[in-house]
């Protein structure tokens, strides 16, 4: 029969109907219709003048006025825009980037993170591997610290890759590349991370499975200069990989709220929660520590209590409702709820120095952008009705979207062999299979991770870890504030004739490359953090986390970093012309900090804690010399105000000291 009908197709005489030129008036020739299986059927040709079999649809084949208004208001978790995806990539690669920049901009001091040799320029213990990675890539080059040449080698070729995904060239072979770099990245460096970098790692699981550079990218400029249509109308892609990465977003914020609140406390105990009833004081101890900045706005949140716990409450209650409302209303109205978490995550970066967690937590809500958002600001129309999503692509000129509504008479694309070997969502059975295996890991990480059923959960979350670094385990600011500051300084001592030592501040020298003496843990010193520490990755290393790298068996690497930097000093100092360091001294000053009711930032200097730690760089028999140990500061103001005095009157500037 299908022989027959291309014969008496081939006898028409219209030019379109043989397959010819056609006018745009011209429809596919069209034959007496018959029914199979209940539908009526059209024998039509296509562009090729080949005769299909198509499906015309009628009336009792749409859907009613009720059907249409419940589908519109149906979750769509699994759909997201191209556009949207196509700026999140845009974005990661960008922060990335930055972030790279970020990590070497001290140069030889930031790479000394990151390397293990030689020995003398590293801060780790050359026999000190990478715990970060146990899989069959953890013992590889890309995860463990190497010579430099080695690691220079790996920044270099990581901020190639990070570049062609940014432009969008070559995608899906580039981004699992980024996926192994990204993760080596910080298992090299892990000192000075940030919650960020945790996200970073989960983000780019999902970014493999998602098609990236479907728009705005070069991998789409040569699709249409070669004339080759996207498998994507109307922008939008559903996907199982879609749903994988929204309830990501949406596990990150329940675990952080989990972690604040129940597990820490448990219900009996929620009050004691700095998120909750009735003091909201986490801001208030976050605004006030050491990593902060001194700016106009962190002023007027340390001053004023009641929009401390304003601030507080609201960002508690954002973290619990937005992302759930940006899930249920996905591709209608989830931008709207999207924009206070965007509001949330900027406002922390303006206050507390984390740019590279404030940056990421605006970065992955512009996914929630819907197409008819993006339809209007670029004054574009649908291809498929408003609230359809492709279902999947047939050939070269026909897509099947999943519509609400559609015109009566309409011919829908014709069936092939392509949709016989699809299961769903318009992908092949294997890649459908990949999502749900990674979805199904996603779920077992999120459970095993709060403790919920345990002895079913842990076996696959453990294998997640393994071989995908998958954790998602959320704690930022968890369970509460930290109420000490610490401040860590990394100091250098030269020798007089007299035998004591002008004390100088190296933070100081290698932001600025001058030499200013150190006066002391002054309320102006300690003002702001950006002045203190020449990058806010030192900050959360030897500030926030110095207990774990000084001192903890697992790191302990003062003694390590101290004879470093005497090399690194020294260095530089040649090249300057100018006399070497003796001596490297590390100092951490711990101050309490002062709670809402007393209106202080910080009690009298007589409650803080200081600690000291020195290396002399030129010791005869080449060892380490440990100096004082950390103690509590028994000193008060008094006495170190005459200490200076007495210099004063001996004719030695405050801030000569023994070291």
């Amino acid at each position: 029969p299908v022989t027959g009908m291309a014969v008496k197709l081939m006898s028409a005489t219209s030019p379109g109907d043989l397959g010819g030129p056609q006018s745009p008036t011209d429809k596919p020739t069209r034959t007496p219709n018959k029914m199979k299986n209940g539908k009526e059927l059209d024998f039509s040709q296509d562009s090729n003048g080949a005769a299909f079999e198509s499906t015309v649809v009628t009336d009792k084949m749409l859907p009613t006025t009720k059907q249409q208004n419940i589908s519109r208001f149906l979750p769509r978790p699994h759909v997201l825009d191209l556009r949207s995806l196509a700026v999140f990539r845009i974005g990661f690669g960008i922060l990335q980037l930055s972030d790279i920049y970020g990590r070497l901009s001290a140069g030889k001091y930031d790479l000394a993170w990151y390397i293990s040799y030689p020995p003398e320029r590293s801060y780790y213990d050359p026999d000190m591997p990478s715990q970060l990675f146990e899989g069959p890539l953890g013992k590889t080059v890309f995860f463990q610290r190497g010579s430099i040449p080695q690691e220079i080698c790996f920044f270099v070729v990581y901020a190639i890759l990070l570049i062609l995904l940014t432009i969008g060239y070559k995608g899906r072979w580039v981004m699992p590349l980024v996926w192994l770099f990204t993760n080596g990245l910080i298992s090299k460096g892990d000192a000075g991370s940030w919650g960020s970098d945790q996200l970073a790692q989960e983000l780019v699981v999902w970014m493999v499975l998602l098609p990236l550079s479907e728009e705005w990218s070069v991998d789409a400029w040569i699709r249409r200069k070669h004339n080759v249509p996207s498998k994507y109308t109307n922008h939008q892609v559903k996907s199982v990989a879609c749903l994988g990465l929204v309830l990501l977003i949406n596990m990150m914020y329940l675990g952080c709220t989990l972690e604040r609140t129940y597990h820490a406390y448990g219900w009996d105990e929620l009050h004691e929660s700095d998120w909750l009833w009735p003091d909201f004081p986490l801001v208030h101890y976050a605004a006030n520590g050491s990593g902060t900045y001194n700016n106009w706005l962190t002023k007027i949140v340390r001053e004023t209590a009641v929009l401390n716990q304003f601030m507080t409450f609201s960002g508690f209650i954002i973290e619990i409702l937005m992302p759930p409302l940006c899930l249920l209303f996905n591709q209608r109205y989830s931008h709207l709820f999207a924009i206070n978490l965007m509001a949330l995550h900027f406002g922390i970066g303006l206050v507390i120095a984390i740019p590279h967690f404030a940056a990421m937590g605006v970065l992955i809500h512009t996914i929630w952008v819907p197409t008819h958002v993006w339809n209007k600001l670029l004054g574009e129309s649908s291809e498929c009705n408003e609230g359809c999503a492709v279902s999947e692509k047939t050939d070269n000129t026909n897509t099947n979207c999943e519509c609400t509504s559609t015109e009566v008479g309409t011919t829908q694309a014709p069936k092939t062999t392509l949709m016989k070997r699809t299961i769903s969502f318009g992908m092949s059975s294997t890649w459908f299979l990949i999502q749900c295996f990674f979805l199904f890991l996603l779920f077992c990480t999120f459970m095993n991770s709060n403790n919920f059923l345990l002895e079913y959960v842990q076996a696959p979350a453990n294998f997640a870890y393994k071989y995908f670094l998958m954790t998602n385990s959320w704690g930022m600011w968890s369970p509460g504030a930290v109420r000490i500051s610490p401040y860590t300084v990394i100091l250098g001592g030269r020798e007089r004739e007299d035998g004591r030592y002008d004390v100088y501040d190296l933070w100081e020298f290698l932001k600025s490359g001058k030499e200013v003496k150190f006066k002391g843990f002054t309320e102006e010193y300690l003002a702001d953090s950006t002045y203190l520490y020449p990058s806010t990755r030192w900050e959360k290393a030897l500030g926030d986390d110095w207990e774990e790298y000084l001192m903890s068996s697992e790191y302990n690497i003062s003694k390590n970093l101290m004879k470093a930097w005497c090399i690194f000093i020294n260095e530089d100092l040649e090249k300057m012309g100018r006399p070497s360091m003796d001596a490297i001294e590390i100092r951490v000053h711990l101050r309490p900090i002062g709670t809402p009711e007393s209106g202080n930032r910080y009690p009298p200097v007589e409650f803080a804690q200081e600690g000291v730690e020195t290396y002399f760089c030129f010791e005869d028999n080449g060892e380490e010399e440990e100096q004082a140990e950390y103690e509590e500061d028994e000193e008060d103001e008094d006495d170190e105000d005459e200490d200076d005095t007495n210099q004063e009157e001996e004719g030695e500037e405050p801030g000569s000291d023994e070291l």
